[in-house]
């Protein structure tokens, strides 16, 4: 049997849950203080108002009504607006003088069976239970009153419980015993940085492939799902979007805003992608750099990353660029030996001496300055350390580097290196490049991070409605 459910509303979070609560459900949402509780249940009630024709009560003992009003209305919640239409009611108990349970309890379900509503938020029920002498007594309210009375009229009850800061209990120790659902919301630091996240521990009839999610407060509620690597099954043509002065866009509006408008001119920059991290979640940062500064009619060149040629590259780049403007702006390097004499080099490869790396750096050098002839300055020149490690040796990186970072400087290009886990030459890297992204993996999505300039962590999606993959950042606050 298929259960009923009820969508929460809440961004990204409904699909992770097969639709929603089930209806008539009791659900406890636990967390301790700031960890976004209020505004959970605020998109719960005032979605189901205005997306789903449920009429919602809120009953506060943590707000009053005005304060509350205040805080949502620069969410995009106008619950003043519900209000007057008849679909939501907000009982501000934070007026009550002495209240006790039994009255409290009273008066919350009479506005429930008055108003016909179909969903019920408590915020808390800490409060309440502080008038209960035994917790036998919270545990028949929970059960009898808030349980089954409320499910027969098929209204859906959020309950929300504050957790001190340094407990592990939820309550009163036995509400997760009667809840058909229990949700925790935590906030915890993850290399030095505020991640958000929602773990479900119970949910009735429901197959929760995994337990916990990312999530944000920004702009409401939004819970981040496992990445997904999307590849647009019609590609198009990239459409750049312009520079900002003397800053290279990236591509991306919001990789833009994060590095204050792009690369600047003449700058060293470090791509550091963490364990685990899928090759397409920063993958798609460099797509969408190489794709837009190729689009403003610039040159490349390539040292790809291990697992990588120059086949697999145009198949990466060219459905955005187009095959001849690839063949045209972009080379890609290919390590050969002395001995190799029946090389067949595509019109894009360019033949690396793979004995020396001063040598194979020459060579580098040569095909960005053939480059700048054609096309002038700047030339986006991008390497793969690890491919360099793979084939001169760890440290070897170390003879060119100095002389790559002031040449870079002089003529005012841009370089994008790319170091994975176990390259040795990823800390000099790091001390000599300008900007130093990071990208790390945490409950399935992939977040990035500035460590210069130093950010807190964007969730990274991938939007392709354009046509082509452009990342997309949610910044976790």
């Amino acid at each position: 049997m298929t259960l009923d459910r009820v969508p929460t509303g809440i961004k990204g979070f409904d699909p992770l849950i097969d639709g929603g609560f089930p209806r008539g459900s009791l659900i406890l949402l636990a967390g301790n203080p700031g960890t976004g509780k209020t505004i959970f249940g605020a998109n719960f009630a005032y979605h189901g108002a205005t997306d789903y024709n449920e009429n919602s009560v809120y009953a506060s003992f943590a707000e009053g009504k005005k304060v509350f009003y205040e805080h949502m209305q620069p969410l995009g919640m106008d619950f003043e607006k519900l209000e007057k239409e008849g679909k939501f009611k907000i009982l501000d108990l934070t007026v009550m003088k002495e209240p006790g349970a039994s009255s409290i309890l009273e008066l919350i379900l009479d506005n429930v069976f008055r108003m016909g509503a179909k969903r019920l938020v408590i915020d808390s029920f800490s409060a309440i239970s502080q008038a209960f002498g035994e917790k036998l007594d919270a545990r028949m309210v929970l059960h009898l009153i808030l349980g089954r009375l409320v499910r027969q009229a098929g209204c859906t009850v959020l309950l929300i419980i504050e957790i001190p800061i340094g407990s592990t209990q939820i309550g009163l120790g036995i509400e997760e015993f009667v809840a058909d659902g229990v949700l925790f919301l935590r906030r915890k630091e993850l290399e030095g940085r505020l991640i958000r996240e929602v773990e479900i521990l119970k949910l009735r009839g429901t197959e929760v492939k995994q337990h916990k999610y990312l999530f944000s407060l920004k702009n409401g509620f939004q819970v981040f799902p496992p990445f997904v690597p999307r590849v647009p099954k019609q590609p198009k043509i990239w459409k750049p979007i312009p520079d900002h002065g003397d800053m290279i866009s990236t591509g991306s509006q919001d990789v833009d805003n994060l590095l204050g408008g792009g690369f600047p001119l003449g700058s060293y920059t470090l791509l550091e992608a963490g364990e685990g991290v899928p090759y397409r979640g920063y993958a798609a940062i460099l797509i969408s750099f190489a794709c837009n500064f190729v689009g403003h009619h610039r040159g490349m060149v390539i040292i790809p990353s291990s697992g990588l040629d120059a086949e697999s590259i145009k198949k990466l780049l060219s459905p955005y660029m187009g095959e001849d403007r690839f063949e045209k702006s972009v080379r890609v390097t290919r390590f050969t030996t002395p001995t190799e004499t029946d090389v067949t080099l595509k019109s894009y490869e360019v033949p690396l001496p793979s004995t020396s790396i001063v040598k194979a750096s020459q060579v580098h050098w040569s095909a960005i300055n053939f480059f700048r002839k054609k096309f002038g300055s700047p030339i986006y020149s991008f390497v793969g350390y690890d491919s360099l490690e793979y084939q001169f040796g760890p440290g070897e990186g170390l003879k060119v580097l100095g002389k790559s970072v002031a040449n870079v400087k002089r003529l005012g290009d841009i370089r994008i290196n790319l170091v994975r886990p176990g390259v040795s030459t990823a800390v000099s890297l790091k001390d000599v490049s300008d900007t130093h992204l990071k990208v790390i993996m945490a409950d399935g999505a992939v977040l990035l991070y500035g460590v210069k300039p130093t950010t807190g962590f964007y969730n990274l999606e991938i939007d392709d409605s354009e046509g082509y993959p452009v990342p997309k950042l949610t910044p976790i606050i």
